[in-house]
């Protein structure tokens, strides 16, 4: 009833070798609705169409602070997506498309205050375009670059941070020219407003550390447990922490940030800010950066990398 008569192709693509069980998603389907699927009489053509089943989801509903696997969301996938599993995937299933023209949409409950993206990336994938439409900030549009090597990396994570009321979220293909290899979609973790951290020791995982930007999941024998590691421009570090003092925790070597910036943002006013330098020799872990002097109450701390062609690893915190 809403939305009338709407067609979609389903356009055969690949080599002449069978994929089997391949998905095309349909969503926004209104009331008394019939779908009828039907060959397209696409000259030239030598094989039959194959129906395997169908599955068919209800609508999304505003998605909670929390975490989901992308066979969670596949209401929202529209368009020609296929699913399947592999072992590298963050829960060993993923959904990928070569479609400019496929999206997923998530709508978002209020008490969201930022997304983690986990996808595949390596430097044959199309960049990924993510549309973030709320209330307070209106339309705005974050592209995640692929890079790196012609080797996939796994569970990559790109951060979106500060949505607003009313929010939808739409993630699809870039369209970006020359890439042979499509957007493969893991999972998303949400999370809201983020809560102060009080005086203590925090890893880099702890779920009110907010990132912005492109990280990935860093390991070494010296470190505390682990570590974030960033060489996206202005790739950011957010949090919220009541002590007059704060000790940040990084690697340094030769190929670290030449350039860190570590502001204290004031509800009014510019913030305050001073920079340091991570790089040199030799390599060391867990090297301590203290910031005295934020004063009483609670702080909202941003930690940034201004040096784009360098690494910003972070490995923990501390309050004081």
């Amino acid at each position: 009833d809403e939305n009338g008569v709407t067609n979609y192709t389903v356009l055969a693509s690949g080599t002449t070798t069978t994929v089997w069980s391949t998905r095309y998603h349909v969503s926004n389907i209104g009331t008394n609705a019939t779908v009828v699927i039907k060959p397209n009489g696409t000259p030239g053509r030598t094989r039959d169409v194959v129906i395997e089943g169908i599955q068919l989801y209800a609508a999304l509903t505003n998605l909670t602070p929390g975490a989901y696997d992308n066979m969670d969301l596949s209401p929202g996938f529209a368009g020609d997506w296929r699913s399947g599993v592999y072992s590298l995937t963050l829960n060993g299933t993923f959904h990928a498309t070569n479609s400019a023209s496929a999206t997923l949409t998530l709508p978002l409950a209020d008490s969201v205050n930022s997304l983690e993206l986990f996808y595949a990336n390596d430097s044959l994938r199309d960049d990924i375009l993510i549309t973030v439409t709320d209330d307070e900030n209106g339309v705005t549009n974050y592209t995640v670059l692929a890079s790196g090597t012609t080797t996939t990396v796994w569970s990559s994570r790109h951060y979106i941070s500060n949505i607003g009321t009313n929010a939808t979220v739409v993630i699809k293909p870039n369209g970006t020219p020359g890439r042979s290899r499509g957007v493969v979609i893991e999972g998303i973790t949400l999370y809201g407003t983020p809560v102060p951290l009080d005086e203590g020791f925090y890893q880099e995982t702890n779920p009110e550390i907010r990132y912005t930007g492109t990280w990935a999941t860093f390991t070494g024998s010296n470190l505390s447990g682990g570590a974030a590691r960033s060489g996206a421009p202005n790739a950011e570090i957010n949090l919220l922490v009541t002590g007059n003092a704060v000790t940040l925790y990084h690697r340094r070597d030769t190929g670290v940030s030449r350039n860190v910036e570590f502001c204290v943002i004031p509800t009014v006013g510019s913030p305050v800010c001073t920079n340091y330098n991570l790089n040199g020799s030799p390599l060391l872990d867990q090297v301590p950066i203290t910031i005295y002097g934020l004063g009483e109450g609670t702080h909202t701390i941003r930690i940034t990398n201004k040096d784009a062609s360098y690494w910003l690893v972070f490995d923990a915190i501390q309050v004081h």
